[in-house]
């Protein structure tokens, strides 16, 4: 009885490391890039994602207005079954100085639409890429959303209402990706530099401390004869 109990313990703390291992893949990580003013160099968003086809960025030739009422919409992709997005990451270009404080988001099955997901961004981090040609700062903006769960299928990310303390004009950076994208104002663009990604399930964690919480008390029984 002692053994069973033990074994089926040891099982499902085996499980729940695998299912925060797997859901932690779509984890975000340290952001990469040069912080030496040379824009031309290539690089990534540095997110471990549901989607980062368009993540890599090389020229950052032009770059598309995501607020004063413009919309910019870009097409992704996800392979996957039940992928968590719940992070998102983009390149913009930023007046020298100026940090990106908020932005509004939309995830919908169309382009500009809303019907997955909508909202402001809950929390954001920077890191600064250097400067390109045109004297704007290169600056890669991390900022969470209202979890959404996606099945394979091809989906679009809107980005609005970008806001900088001073009002400034805010940039999302133009990319050589495969996706499809437009502007409200201006139609269809080259697609834009984003990825995103997804935080493990609460539930994987859960489980996984119940795991634990039963080993050690395994492990205490035994050891306390």
């Amino acid at each position: 009885m002692r053994v069973a109990r033990s074994l089926a313990i040891l099982v499902g703390l085996c499980f729940a490391i695998c299912s925060v291992a797997s859901a932690s893949s779509y984890g975000p990580t340290a952001p990469k890039g040069s912080n030496n003013g040379n824009a031309s160099h290539s690089g990534n968003l540095g997110i471990i994602c549901v989607y980062c086809a368009n993540q890599y960025f090389t020229g950052h030739t032009n770059a598309y207005t995501i607020n004063y009422g413009w919309e910019v919409t870009d097409s992704f992709t996800v392979s996957k079954p039940n992928s968590l997005v719940d992070l998102a990451a983009i390149l913009s270009w930023n007046f020298p100085g100026d940090v990106l404080t908020s932005v509004d988001y939309a995830i919908g099955s169309s382009a500009f639409g809303n019907n997955l997901g909508s909202g402001a961004s809950t929390y954001m981090e920077h890191y600064n890429f250097g400067y390109n040609s045109w004297g704007y700062d290169l600056q890669g903006d991390y900022f969470g959303m209202n979890r959404t769960v996606l099945n394979p299928g091809t989906y679009w990310l809107t980005l609005y209402n970008a806001s900088v303390p001073n009002g400034d004009p805010i940039y999302w950076d133009q990319n050589s990706g495969p996706s499809l994208a437009f502007e409200n104002v201006v139609g269809q663009i080259p697609s834009e530099t984003f990825a995103l990604g997804g935080t493990p399930e609460p539930s994987s964690l859960m489980l996984l401390g119940s795991g634990l919480l039963g080993l050690g008390g395994m492990i205490r029984r035994r050891f306390g004869k």
